[in-house]
């Protein structure tokens, strides 16, 4: 006998019983939060945030349900009109459940903060940071993958990233 299912989500006619505020058929409830409070609330067709290691992770509508580490990078999310929000994310977790994806970050930027300046700021601020100790290599390569990050979100490109390039040992 067989017994049918159905995926929360996949109804064409939006969630039986869902919460008010719930995303509606096809779409997802994106929250992107850091510890200074809300950066983005708004839904979504598709939301796709930084792998921890390397890579990205897309989540649509009907996702399964998942909890994972956010690495540094640009986050973005598509509204279902088409409009891209995009914003620099600098570690963090990721759940989705329910068409709902919660990105709490550690810290996220607007691309308004990407700006020529603060760029040449960031390069400056890392070739004088000294790398002598495990801890200062440590800092030195978190702020080297932030660095990296902030220039993909200003859309400048960025030398590909080798292990350990740019941070002496």
């Amino acid at each position: 006998m067989a017994v049918e299912t159905e995926i929360p989500g996949s109804s064409q006619h939006g969630l039986a019983g869902a919460p008010p505020g719930a995303p509606v058929a096809g779409s997802l409830q994106v929250s992107v939060v850091t510890p200074d409070g809300p950066v983005f609330e708004g839904e979504a067709k598709i939301a796709v945030v930084p792998g921890h290691d390397d890579g990205e992770v897309a989540f649509l509508s009907g996702h399964a349900p998942y909890v994972g580490l956010m690495g540094y990078g640009v986050l973005r999310v598509e509204e279902p009109k088409g409009e891209i929000h995009r914003f620099g994310v600098y570690g963090g977790f990721v759940q989705v459940l329910e068409n709902r994806v919660l990105a709490l970050a550690k810290k996220a930027e607007a691309p308004a903060a990407a700006t020529p300046a603060r760029l040449e700021k960031d390069a400056a601020a890392l070739s004088s940071m000294p790398s002598a100790t495990d801890a200062e290599w440590a800092e030195k390569r978190l702020f080297q993958r932030e660095t990296e990050a902030r220039r993909r979100l200003a859309g400048a490109a960025a030398p590909p990233a080798r292990a350990g390039a740019g941070v002496g040992h």
